[in-house]
């Protein structure tokens, strides 16, 4: 990924509301992120755990979604991250949903590591 900043980074969600982006808390590490060798970043919400961050480049461009957890985690033994296709226990795969950024309220979900460090799983 190319460098962003705080600004690029914001600018980037789709499906995010004006209250969204003002309550968009960014991972601790941003000022250190190592851009070269991420293809994707991922983050919760170190201030609202229910709330995850996933953007990429498409196109030479960022584009971002605004991940909602859901309420539990899986109880099964076992659980696969939809995103890095890592597995992992039950209960360290959480599905998330995002809101499409058109006017019918409708949202998409699938199941990824609940921590969201899938960029750090994907290339392994």
């Amino acid at each position: 990924m190319h460098a962003l900043t705080e600004n690029d980074l914001r600018a980037a969600f789709v499906n995010a509301s004006t209250d969204d982006l003002r309550l968009l808390a960014l991972p601790h590490d941003f000022p250190i992120l190592d851009w070269d060798h991420l293809d994707f970043l991922a983050w919760r919400d170190p201030e609202n755990r229910d709330r995850g961050y996933l953007v990429a480049e498409r196109d030479g461009s960022p584009h971002g979604v605004v991940l909602r957890a859901a309420s539990s985690s899986s109880r099964g033994h076992v659980g696969l991250c939809n995103l890095c296709h890592t597995m992992q226990p039950g209960n360290q795969v959480t599905l998330f949903s995002a809101r499409l950024p058109d006017a019918s309220g409708s949202s998409v979900g699938t199941y990824i590591c609940a921590d969201l460090s899938c960029h750090e799983n994907v290339r392994l």
